[in-house]
């Protein structure tokens, strides 16, 4: 975990008005402002274990104890069509996944913006190769189903050009929750709207730069039915474009009342968990129409210190110098991670949940015209870290 300075604040959605955690009951507009003196985080080494300056702990901390849990979540942040993936550890295997299909379709593959579960695995898995769905999608029934392994895809005549080597994995994924997320994008010749600002500043367009990363993530318990404990993983290469020396923030809260103070806020470095331990929101769970009514707001706010800090004028924070690029809802996210899903359920797992920030801030089609569809823009994923058994005894891992 890198070294940051990021700004915390509790934030309380409960009954559809928003109440600084600190308060008792509810609390009136001005208990943000009341937030906004908490103790910011006391320097950069201070991120890890979550202490603030005056040596409490950012609330979060409370209820949010380690927990065990163990899964692969394969995610796909590239620009690149839906694929299957397969390893050269275990090419005895399908392409992976085997059962999950795509939104809204009957076909199996992991579309652009979203993310499938895989259970953990005991062998190395070695150098990952993706594949995508369309060269695959005669080979097996609806649904998924039996079908060439792994090796014999590799072999077919027609196929195998298709598999672009993404790298190697070589952690042990045997316990723990990992996601591996494919991101970049393809050379230029194969993606004409691939840039360095769509795509990452590593990226080239003789050879691109789609890769698969491997990130461990530790998963932890909520502390109650109503309570929420969220990190955010920020994935999207334009939006850490447009952040770039600015504080990107997140926030909850009702969402015709436009973005409240954020939660989080601060210099998110791309592809990492924050914060640790993490946030806690107090949500309606029970309420079915506030899924719909509430969720989470990305914002973009003024310039950020070189300790990753926002940087405030008089001691406070000017909302009005916020910028809000995501504004979605509960339900509009569990629809985007789990079509198949209810919000209630999705929301219900008795772990901690990772948001993923995936997509393009203006996605493009590879004429240069504006691609529609949503899964390409930028938006938000809520992935468990454990299953709704967790804390079972007599579940299987």
């Amino acid at each position: 975990m890198a070294n940051l300075a990021v700004r915390y604040r509790g934030v309380a959605f409960v009954g559809g008005l928003l109440s600084a955690v600190a308060a008792v009951g509810l609390a009136a507009c001005s208990s943000l402002g009341e937030a906004d003196s908490k103790p910011q985080l006391a320097d950069a080494g201070s991120f890890g274990d979550g202490r603030l300056t005056d040596g409490s702990s950012f609330p979060g901390d409370a209820g949010s104890a380690l927990i065990e849990a163990n899964a692969i979540v394969l995610v796909h942040a590239a620009a690149f069509p839906a694929f299957r993936i397969c390893f050269l550890g275990a090419l005895g295997d399908q392409p992976q996944p085997t059962t999950d299909v795509l939104p809204e379709s009957n076909v199996v593959g992991v579309d652009v913006g979203t993310a499938v579960r895989l259970p953990p695995r005991s062998e190395r898995l070695g150098r990952a190769v993706v594949i995508p769905e369309t060269k695959l999608r005669a080979q097996y029934p609806v649904f998924g189903g039996p079908g060439p392994t792994c090796a014999e895809v590799l072999d077919l005549t027609g196929t195998k050009e298709f598999a672009i080597d993404v790298g190697e994995v070589t952690a042990d994924l045997s316990r723990g929750v990992h996601a591996l997320i494919l991101g970049g994008c393809r050379r230029k010749s194969d993606d004409p709207v691939a840039s360095t600002e769509r795509c990452g500043a590593d990226w080239t367009a003789a050879a691109g730069n789609l890769k698969l990363t491997t990130l461990p993530l530790m998963a932890y318990g909520r502390s109650g039915d109503t309570r929420l404990s969220v990190q955010l993983v920020q994935l999207s290469p334009a939006l850490d474009r447009a952040a770039r020396g600015r504080a990107l923030g997140l926030a909850f809260g009702p969402i015709e009342a436009g973005a409240p103070t954020p939660f989080v806020e601060g210099a998110v470095p791309f592809g990492e968990a924050v914060p640790n331990p993490p946030a806690t929101l107090d949500y309606a769970a029970a309420d079915i129409a506030s899924y719909g009514a509430s969720g989470v707001f990305v914002t973009l706010g003024g310039a950020v210190d070189d300790a990753g800090m926002p940087i405030f004028t008089d001691g406070g924070a000017d909302a009005s110098a916020r910028q809000v690029v995501v504004a979605q809802s509960l339900a509009d996210i569990q629809r985007r991670s789990s079509p198949r899903s209810l919000p209630a359920d999705w929301f219900s797992v008795a772990a901690s949940y990772v948001l993923l920030s995936v997509g393009d801030t203006d996605p493009r089609v590879s004429d240069g015209g504006v691609d529609d569809d949503p899964r390409r823009a930028l938006h938000l994923l809520a992935i468990p870290l454990a299953t709704p058994d967790a804390g079972d005894p007599d579940a299987a891992p």
